[in-house]
């Protein structure tokens, strides 16, 4: 079972984000790609260490969420 609220994974990636800045140049573009799942989404836009970031849903999960979007609109 997944720890509650992945709090564990959580410190895991920012510290693998924070030692992966330290290696970059400051003007670098830092992209998010994620599969635009609520507590990812709250995460990321709640912390200041994602502010400057480019936050992307990937393409498979775009054209999932669109897919049920058309769907819903319009049926099957």
């Amino acid at each position: 079972m997944p720890e509650d609220k992945a709090t564990t994974l959580k410190q895991q990636l920012e510290r693998e984000v924070e030692s992966t800045l330290s290696r970059l140049s400051p003007d670098v573009t830092k992209i998010f790609l994620s599969d635009a799942a609520q507590g990812i989404r709250k995460e990321i836009d709640t912390k200041p260490l994602f502010a400057d970031f480019e936050k992307i849903i990937d393409y498979f999960h775009t054209s999932e969420h669109l897919s049920n979007a058309a769907e819903a609109i319009w049926g099957k």
